[in-house]
């Protein structure tokens, strides 16, 4: 196993970061951040290609600025209210009718993508910092004014995979990592998804995704098919967040954002950093709005580039493997959080042996 060790220039030096990339041990208030200010302050050379099966994105939001490829829109015709599939994978418009409900959706359904984006890889710009500067973002839209749908998201994870799919150009730059910020379906895999997790598997391919906004209850496909890495959510302060799904299939916890812990002191910085757009004057932004599952499985994204770029020849089962080998927290939960530094330190203790 070939190890690059890191080595990049500084950047960032005199900028203050978010709560979450700080060692956890320096601050009890902080006990659930991810200990990667090194990998968001340095910069080293290489890149990742990240899928993000999301709502789209906004390329041109300057912390996404240099970091977004050629990606698609694969919502299927008749939920399309652009017609069709295309190249076009950006966000629908707000005021889009679902063609099938004939309703408006949510409107954070639509900044949804761009916010998850910026997470794993922004560049910094108007002070939204990804966790990974190597990263180039690979969009592919399965929702929007409507929901998403199963056939949908499978035809994105396998055009993400390098796959061919009708209809749509070739994906020219096959991911290595997707990230699914989205849960749904049922609490089982359905076989025909697990079929396809298989194949991506198979081809050296990591999955992530969320674990899903279930208030405490199961995780939802496709965190909870085998060989996905699903990702649940904690506060600052190490507690699971009111929101996130509590599941034994759930392999890492991350920061999702949440409401204000008893014990952390510092309003709203509890939340994810994320880009964004002012509802009024349009004009692009970075917020402290992160919040939900769907940010912890992109920190975990971010973070498992890294390991990428450290062991190109990492493969998912490795990934997973390694991921086991971190400490359960002392709590009784038998939760496992996202450490950078500690994976860091796994994957090269693995190529030594």
């Amino acid at each position: 196993m070939a190890i690059l060790l890191f080595a990049a220039p500084f950047v960032y030096a005199q900028v203050s970061l978010p709560w979450y990339f700080d060692d956890p041990k320096t601050n009890a208030q902080k006990a659930a951040a991810i200990n990667a200010e090194q990998l968001v302050r340095f910069r080293g050379v290489g890149e990742v290609v990240v899928a993000l099966i999301d709502s789209g994105l906004r390329s041109d939001h300057p912390s996404l600025r240099g970091k977004v490829l050629p990606g698609v829109d694969m919502v299927s015709s008749e939920r399309n209210p652009r017609g069709d599939r295309s190249e076009n994978f950006a966000p629908d418009n707000e005021k889009d009718l679902c063609p099938i409900t004939k309703r408006v959706n949510k409107p954070d359904v639509f900044s949804h993508g761009t916010g998850v984006a910026s997470v794993v890889a922004g560049n910094g710009e108007l002070g939204v910092f990804g966790v990974n500067s190597r990263v180039k973002i690979l969009p592919i839209k399965i929702m929007g004014a409507c929901p998403a749908s199963r056939r949908d998201l499978m035809d994105g994870l396998r055009w993400a995979a390098g796959l061919h799919i009708d209809g749509v150009k070739d994906n020219l730059h096959p991911a290595k990592i997707i990230n699914i910020s989205m849960a749904g379906g049922g609490a089982r895999c359905d076989p025909s998804l697990q079929e396809l997790i298989d194949q991506l598997i198979k081809k050296n391919i990591i999955v992530i995704s969320a674990s899903g906004n279930t208030f405490g209850k199961s995780a939802l496909e496709p965190a909870i098919c085998d060989g996905v890495i699903g990702v649940g959510a904690v506060n600052p302060d190490n507690s699971n967040t009111f929101y996130t799904a509590v599941d034994s299939r759930i392999l890492l916890y991350a920061p999702g954002g949440g409401s204000q812990s008893p014990t952390y002191s510092m309003a709203l910085k509890n939340k994810i950093k994320i880009a964004g757009y002012d509802p009024n004057t349009k004009q692009p932004i970075g917020r402290d709005g992160g919040l939900g599952t769907s940010y912890s499985s992109a920190l975990v994204a971010g973070v498992m580039a890294e390991l990428v770029l450290q062991d190109p020849k990492l493969s998912a089962q490795s990934a997973i493997s390694i991921i086991k080998r971190l400490n359960t927290m002392e709590d009784g939960s038998g939760r496992r959080n996202l450490n950078y530094e500690s994976l860091l330190t796994l994957i090269r203790d693995e190529a030594e042996l």
